[in-house]
């Protein structure tokens, strides 16, 4: 039989690994995104990966969710690096920038 701190140990295990999972999730979900946004107008997306630089929590209008801040870099003549940033709440895109003077085009980014 389990006592109740070890059932507190497995429990916190189990949403431990569920965050690593969900957190992988959304940087696949967030390199996609990146990748997209940079072939869309016309950039070099660099190293081919996005950073995570901080996870926090924040309310929406109806529920608390994870918010997870990226970076990656991009290219727009192969000779120069600028970094752009993109910003999840749960999988839906809060912020996705670029600098605009760096911009082929000005459609938006498909989700």
């Amino acid at each position: 039989m389990l006592t109740p701190s070890q059932v507190s140990i497995i429990f916190l295990l189990v949403l431990l690994v569920q965050l690593l999972i969900t957190n992988q999730r959304a940087k696949e979900h967030a390199n996609s995104l990146a990748k997209r946004l940079c072939e869309q107008h016309g950039l070099q997306f660099l190293d081919g990966t996005v950073a995570m630089e901080s996870i926090g929590l924040t309310r929406t209008r109806r529920f608390v969710s994870i918010r997870r801040s990226f970076r990656f870099e991009y290219s727009a003549n192969q000779a120069d690096r600028y970094r752009g940033a993109l910003i999840l709440i749960g999988r839906h895109i809060e912020t996705l920038e670029i600098n605009a003077a760096h911009m082929q085009s000005n459609r938006e980014i498909t989700r």
